[in-house]
């Protein structure tokens, strides 16, 4: 383990930056009125001292830096972030009221209603691909450059990315509501009618369909064109920004603070504003409305982040799910306290935590879990840190990790996040509320060493089909019978009390746990991240094959797991039968029946059946096969 660098805390600018800085010298002071004064005696226009954007220097000009020197223009208020040594800012938007809409746009612009809005911060530029993965998060842009802004990205990632960046800062940014996109769009109270945002002139504030084509790469770095009055960089153009809101018709009635609900399932549509890069100019506009399904990709999609209090509401920490090992100790970096911190509450059979300085440190006690939360003595702000500690077992030279489940409560079977591909006649289909206690679960599947450390013998080496042999992978060609006896001995030469998991019990493991971010997928909504399967497991040791993998060579989910989504099926406790639509606490399944339950797919299956949800039976479990192994419970 290792605590992440990071610095977050906010600094209030002497005086707004924007567009004021006429002369260039990186500050707003009365010698840029004085530049402004000697462009207008002398008559020759220069672009610079033309603040307003609107084509011509004047005393309107003069007046709009003397309000930004007053702290007047946008409220003197930016706020500076800095996460692992990526700055970012934030500009204040006072609260007001307008006009959102327009009458000689699209009819989805109609009609114009009355907006009243309270202050709030928006972001300089779109987040940057940067910050994106300064806070964590996995960037898979198009276009890789760390000062373009991020895009191809999900509405849902964008939340999982703000919810990174608030657990490193103490604060909580968001997406703007699209009325508060729309009000920073147009200037705010600054706003002098533009049709794009900052100007009438689109290519002097955006890049668009007409002008990003730059040697065949289309977006660009943010801020390289001119902000709006507000100071506000590309809200036309480049990349379209995701808005928090589902996407609605808009109603005449005046509205205050309007915040529509974030999406709580994968069919529905959020807002999406400001055009592209490859948009026409009329998409630019500062009225124009467009709409997404929330898990789509759009090479385009971005984002803006929104803050609407500027003090800190927790702690902020650089890691808030540390993964221990028995005997482990780890630190957490906290970024934003006054330096007198206190543990107030922690399970000490699982882990002891203390603070000095700005680190708090953590030891691992025993397996399970445990929240620790810490506590600012001065400001009284708190953040909670979840300590999953797992146990690392050894059998001859052969080591392997059992990783904790807190216990909690599912709806099983499925659900608005794993419907896409499932058929209505899909055994899944039925979804019921399951309960479930804490274990642990094997953190990959067992390996053929592992196999051969305790049977003496390795069964893949058997394979009628194909000897997929390979100490690392996952073992096959092993009966559900043949894995009670390996787990009685393992048992033996431990004295610890594995078996296999449940159905209920793999699945939730499989979903993240209480951890769970929805994915279809164990642990990403992107299948070639997290599972070995036939797209992508076609060339078994370079001889062209299908084969199973090495065990976590790809991503592990929300708990730490590898390869719940493909490689090989894994048995499970059950007996199949039908879902039940009654609740259910520690379902163990029928009593008897005729075929076992396999879960997960496997390397030679489609995506659809390597989805957390996905059932799959074998009655030829006294047997196996090629494409059947099974992980350990306990």
């Amino acid at each position: 383990m290792f605590a992440l660098w990071l610095m977050a805390f906010p600094t209030a600018a002497a005086t707004p930056s924007g567009n004021y800085d006429v002369n260039h010298d990186g500050e707003v002071t009365v010698s840029d009125i004085n530049a402004i004064i000697n462009v207008i005696f002398d008559g020759i226009h220069v672009s610079a001292a033309d603040v307003n954007n609107d084509g011509e220097v004047s005393i309107a000009d003069i007046s709009r830096v003397l309000n930004a020197i007053l702290g007047e223009a946008n409220g003197a208020g930016e706020l500076t972030f800095t996460v692992d040594k990526v700055p970012f800012k934030m500009i204040k938007v006072e609260g007001g009221t307008f006009m959102m809409g327009s009458n000689s746009g699209s009819s989805n612009e109609k009609p114009v209603h009355e907006v009243t809005l309270s202050p709030y911060y928006i972001g300089e530029t779109e987040v940057t691909q940067a910050l994106w993965k300064a806070a964590g998060c996995i960037n898979r842009s198009y276009y890789k450059n760390s000062r373009l802004p991020i895009h191809d990205v999900m509405w849902v990632e964008c939340q999982e990315f703000i919810r990174r960046l608030n657990v490193l800062t103490g604060y909580r940014f968001s997406l703007p509501t699209e009325a508060q996109w729309e009000f920073a769009a147009r200037g705010g109270n600054e706003s002098d009618g533009y049709l794009y945002a900052g100007s009438d002139d689109i290519g002097s504030v955006a890049w668009y369909h007409d002008n990003s084509n730059v040697d065949g790469k289309w977006i660009h770095e943010v801020a390289t064109k001119q902000p709006n009055e507000l100071g506000i960089y590309d809200m036309s153009g480049n990349a379209v920004e995701w808005c928090v809101d589902r996407y609605y018709s808009y109603s005449a009635a005046a509205q205050i603070d309007p915040a529509w609900p974030g999406v709580e399932d994968d069919s529905d549509d959020c807002v999406t504003r400001g055009g592209s890069c490859f948009t026409a100019a009329n998409q630019c506009r500062v009225t124009a409305r467009d709409f997404c399904w929330n898990e789509l990709r759009e090479v385009h999609n971005g984002l803006r982040l929104a803050l609407q209090d500027d003090n800190p509401v927790a702690l902020g920490v650089s890691e808030d799910n540390v993964e221990m090992m028995e005997g482990d100790m780890a630190t957490v970096t906290i970024t934003n306290g006054k330096g007198n911190y206190r543990v107030i509450s922690s399970d000490e059979q699982v882990a002891i935590a203390a603070t000095q300085n700005s680190m708090m440190y953590i030891i691992a006690m025993g397996i399970g879990t445990a929240t620790v939360t810490i506590e600012d003595d001065q400001s009284d702000l708190q953040a909670r840190v979840l300590v999953r500690v797992g146990k690392e077992c050894t059998v001859g030279d052969v080591t392997f990790r059992m990783m904790p489940v807190e216990g909690g409560t599912f709806m099983m079977g499925n659900t608005w996040d794993q419907r896409l591909s499932f058929g209505d006649g899909d055994d899944a289909c039925t979804v019921h509320e399951v309960t479930l206690s804490s274990y642990s679960i094997g953190q990959t599947e067992v390996t053929q060493e592992l196999w051969t450390a305790v049977m003496g013998y390795n069964p893949s080496e058997h394979n009628e089909w194909q000897n997929f042999i390979n100490p690392q992978g996952p073992v096959d060609n092993v009966s559900w019978d043949d894995c009670l006896e390996f787990i009685s001995r393992l048992n033996e030469l431990t004295g610890l009390h594995f078996r296999l998991p449940t159905e209920a019990e793999w699945e939730f493991a499989a979903r993240g746990g209480n951890r769970s971010r929805h994915y279809r997928y164990s642990g990403s909504r992107y299948i070639d991240e997290v599972a070995w399967y036939e797209s992508n497991a076609d060339n078994w040791q370079g001889g062209g094959l299908y084969g199973p993998q090495t065990v976590a060579l790809l991503l592990p989910n929300e708990l730490g797991l590898y390869d719940m989504s493909g490689n090989v099926w894994e048995y499970c406790q059950d007996w199949y039968a039908p879902y039940s639509t009654e609740p259910q606490t520690n379902p163990t399944g029928p009593s008897t029946g005729t075929e076992r339950i396999i879960r997960g797919g496997s390397f030679i299956e489609g995506s659809n059946e390597c989805k957390c949800a996905k059932r799959h039976y074998t009655d030829n479990y006294d047997e196996g096969g090629n494409t059947i192994g099974f992980r350990l419970a306990m």
